[in-house]
């Protein structure tokens, strides 16, 4: 039944499933060690976790921020969401509000963060904020339950290698 309704989909909507299905696996493989993610609307904040995982990668952050004060991290946001290619305009757009609200109410929760904007990247199309915290704003963050995900915000080596030919012009 599984199957048969993915070839009932729209060509753009199986498209965005696939990229995202993609995208998931990728970003589990390529960090698992350093994210942390919740999963559902009725769990818990991350820190009221016992997960090895999350445990580990905030225990890590923590242990940057003992060195350097600050640490760089990736949370994500607890919204329903679906990959812009398989919207409508509209429904492109109510996605993108949801995005700023929650941000907002992300910022709202944890004050300090309105008072330095400049290290803080809200991104419009995805449910994420990257930003620079130290050890109270990182305690939270952990803290709400808005947040389904904290990782450190590091370049990583890609998770799928994807080799491309190109034909040689005429």
């Amino acid at each position: 039944m599984f199957y048969r309704t993915l070839f009932l989909l729209s060509p753009h909507t199986f498209a965005g499933l696939m990229t995202i299905f993609a995208s998931a696996i990728g970003v589990a493989h390529a960090l698992a060690a350093d994210l942390v993610v919740l999963e559902g609307s009725a769990q818990p904040p991350l820190k009221a976790g016992t997960n090895a995982d999350i445990v580990r990668t905030l225990d890590l952050l923590r242990k940057q921020m003992e060195v350097n004060g600050t640490t760089r991290i990736i949370v994500g946001l607890r919204i329903a969401f679906t990959s812009e290619g398989g919207l409508t305009a509209a429904a492109a757009a109510q996605q993108r509000n949801e995005i700023a609200r929650m941000q907002s109410v992300v910022m709202e929760k944890v004050p300090s963060l309105k008072q330095k904007p400049e290290q803080i990247k809200r991104y419009a199309t995805s449910p994420f904020m990257a930003m620079e915290v130290n050890t109270a704003e990182l305690e939270a963050l952990a803290n709400l339950s808005e947040i389904v995900s904290i990782e450190a915000d590091r370049l990583a080596a890609p998770a799928i290698g994807i080799e491309a030919v190109i034909p040689e012009s005429k």
